[in-house]
């Protein structure tokens, strides 16, 4: 893969696959904080010429290039959706790095309020 974009910041992310399937000349892009210092072996950053780069958010113009090409191409979150009932297990759960990608807290479309 020539890019891979990391939105999860666990401190269960098994950074050695991440790396193992990149391409020669490819980044690894860190989109979220981590939680703890990230160890990266060498033979893969030197070997395969791997760039790691972060970026917080890109702008507005960025952004919305971003989700045209996502809906261009058909490109989906991969996400763990949870009722809102749910947020005080799904917060311990981030917490605790179970979560594999995203948690969405959905709301019940008939209880929200406009203003």
């Amino acid at each position: 893969m020539d890019i891979c974009l990391c939105t999860n910041a666990s401190k269960t992310n098994n950074w050695d696959e991440y790396l193992s399937m990149m391409a020669p000349l490819s980044q690894l892009v860190i989109l979220a904080l981590p939680e703890e210092p990230i160890a990266f072996k060498g033979p893969y950053l030197v070997g395969q010429d791997i760039s790691i780069v972060g970026s917080h958010l890109g702008s507005k113009g960025d952004i919305a290039e971003m989700l045209d090409f996502a809906a261009k191409h058909n490109i989906r979150p991969w996400v763990e959706k949870r009722s809102f009932e749910e947020c005080n297990e799904a917060f311990k759960d981030v917490h605790a790095g179970k979560p594999r990608y995203r948690i969405v807290l959905e709301t019940d479309a008939a209880k929200t309020v406009s203003l």
